[in-house]
Parts: C-alpha cells; structure tokens; sequence
C-alpha cells in the first residue's frame, strides 16, 4: 500500500525489486485508494472507502493465489493495510467490516507508517490529522488499530528511521 500522495504505479519501483527477488507479475498486486493524484487522504482521513477497498484486493490475491498473501504497507498505507486486516466497524461510519483476515496474511511488513501517530500533525496539521479517522495523537482509528496485538499477519515486521521528519521516529508520548 502506497503513501498519502501516490498512487499504486508509485511503488513500481518497489515492484522491480522484488522481481529480481524472484517474484513474478503474478505475484505482484497493488490498489490505489483516494484520488488518482493521491491528495484526498490528506484532506479526508483514513475512509472506510478506502479500507474496504484495501481489504477487498487482500482477499481477492489470497483466493486468486489460494495461498497466504504478503503486505506491505508504506507511511499512510501502514495504518491503513492494518485496519484492512484487522476488520471490525469502520469508525466514522459503523459499518461492520467483518473478521480480521489474519488466517489471510503470511507477513505484515510496514514501512515509515504513521501506526501510532504522525509528527508532521504537531507543525501542519492537516484534515488527515483528525481525532476520528485520522493519524493525529490518540485518535480512534489509531487507538482501534493499536487497541490488539499481532493481528496483521504471521510474521510481522515494522522498518522506521530516526531521522523521519514527517512519521517522527518518536511521536505522541513514546517510540513506537
């Protein structure tokens, strides 16, 4: 899952790697959510929408493939592909996403995800900082997502930096 302002042909890239890793096109599968400029996340927050769309594609590749699937999710993708996993209601509409789709997932890889809180929402806080839906301090969503443990996947990893000026390698009270 891509960043708040890309899209799924951002991370081809990414995608080249794990070819010459010795995956192949058929192994390979991503989705845009938001807008195609990638831009409403930021103004909007983390939408069920969104998360619907994320935990379709991951049920679909898993029976496609009739095997467990590999996610990766990228700074907003993180939270994002987490909530898509983990299910339960959607928390600005209460719409019932269904069971965590753990049994689904082989490893959970997140990458610079704002999984706890975002530092950029102390000095620019945008829409996607909200208490509701957003990545600012203590919101709901962070908290439903943060609430259970290693419910993303088998095996689950998590690659961040100390010097990440936006996520923050420390945010809202602590390293995470």
């Amino acid at each position: 899952m891509h960043g708040v302002s890309s899209k799924a042909a951002s991370v081809q890239p990414i995608a080249q790697a794990f070819k010459q890793w010795g995956y192949s096109d058929s192994e390979l599968y991503g989705t845009t959510y938001g807008t195609a400029a990638g831009f409403m996340p930021i103004q909007t927050g983390l939408n069920c929408e969104y998360v619907k769309g994320v935990r379709a594609l991951i049920k679909a590749v898993a029976s496609f493939t009739n095997s467990k699937v590999n996610v990766v999710g990228y700074s907003l993708g993180g939270p994002l592909s987490r909530k898509s996993i983990l299910g339960g209601k959607c928390v600005e509409t209460g719409e019932d996403l269904g069971p965590p789709l753990t049994s689904s997932v082989n490893a959970y890889l997140g990458v610079s995800g704002a999984q706890h809180g975002c530092r950029m929402c102390t000095w620019m806080p945008t829409s996607v900082c909200n208490k509701n839906n957003g990545i600012g301090c203590g919101s709901t969503f962070l908290n439903d997502i943060n609430a259970k443990k290693h419910y993303e996947g088998q095996k689950v990893y998590v690659l961040q930096s100390y010097n990440d000026e936006v996520v923050g390698y420390t945010c809202c009270g602590g390293l995470k």
